[in-house]
């Protein structure tokens, strides 16, 4: 699931960042290689209606201890096994997911086989 910037901003500026959040549930973090690789394609063919090229700079992943684990970077070209999984059971406790309200504003669909 991608989640955009918070921010309504439709121009960025050369040397602006666009940051936005990827996550990746169950298997799909053995794919997060060629996310990478997909999104960083993307960013060399352009973004945008007038398909402008950009930098794709970084990747880092967020623990639930919020450590930061880099993952990518345009320094050196290469994709490092991301860090530990985050877990439900990690996040909240039984007693704290009863008074959390979560709110998905993302469309979610089922797909039935």
């Amino acid at each position: 699931m991608i989640k955009p910037p918070l921010e309504t901003k439709e121009t960025y500026l050369p040397g602006e960042r666009l940051s936005f959040d990827l996550m990746v549930v169950g298997k799909a973090k053995d794919y997060l290689p060629y996310f990478i690789v997909t999104f960083k394609e993307l960013s060399h063919a352009g973004l945008g209606r007038s398909r402008t090229p950009c930098d794709f700079v970084s990747v880092e992943t967020i623990s639930s201890e919020r450590e930061i684990t880099p993952v990518y970077s345009s320094d050196d070209n290469l994709v490092r096994p991301p860090g530990k999984d985050i877990r439900w059971s990690n996040l909240f406790s039984t007693t704290e997911l009863k008074a959390e309200t979560m709110r998905v504003l993302t469309e979610i669909r089922e797909m039935v086989e």
